[in-house]
């Protein structure tokens, strides 16, 4: 196996693990603000609806990452042949 094969498989693994990091953090909002919705008291609705919104903000951070990771290892490839001739 070539060194830019496996390159490349190293970062198609880390934008994959990014992607299932951010997927748990989606899962884990979406838990605390079930469990804010759940909640009597005022005080802990806001306390799991704050815990909620640092998931969704580590969600954001890690589809970006990802998302970065990908265009950076698509760039690397070069020309897509599903791309078509330029038009």
């Amino acid at each position: 196996m070539r060194v830019e094969e496996l390159m490349s498989d190293n970062r198609t693994r880390q934008e994959l693990r990014d992607w299932t990091r951010a997927r748990g953090y989606w899962d884990r909002a979406t838990e605390f603000l079930e469990l804010a919705s759940n909640a009597a008291d005022a005080d802990v609705q806001n306390r799991y609806i704050t815990i909620a919104q640092h998931y969704r903000t580590l969600a954001e951070a890690e589809e970006r990452g990802a998302e970065q990771k990908g265009t950076e290892r698509r760039s690397q490839r070069g020309p897509s042949i599903a791309a078509g001739p330029p038009l």
